[in-house]
């Protein structure tokens, strides 16, 4: 499984909520494949996918998260997509 996280630079929301995306993505599937990107380094991707603001998160090449991440029912959403 293909994980790429969304995020801004300095985004504190983004920078709390990396840890624990993490940590419920290797518990679905510890072997997963895990990508940070910069949105603001990788713009014409994030619009390619559809991102609105980060942080945003794409399983797989599509968008799943596409509002505020809820790390504690993070393992569920992997699980519906991959």
């Amino acid at each position: 499984m293909k994980v790429e996280v969304l995020h801004a630079i300095g985004c504190e929301k983004c920078l709390r909520e990396l840890d624990s995306l993490r940590a419920a993505a290797l518990q679905f599937d510890p072997t997963v494949e895990w990508t940070e990107i910069d949105i603001l380094a990788a713009l014409d991707y994030a619009v390619e996918l559809g991102v609105l603001r980060p942080p945003a998160v794409a399983i797989n090449g599509a968008l799943v998260f596409l509002r505020s991440l809820r790390p504690t029912r993070s393992p569920q959403r992997f699980a519906s997509v991959a």
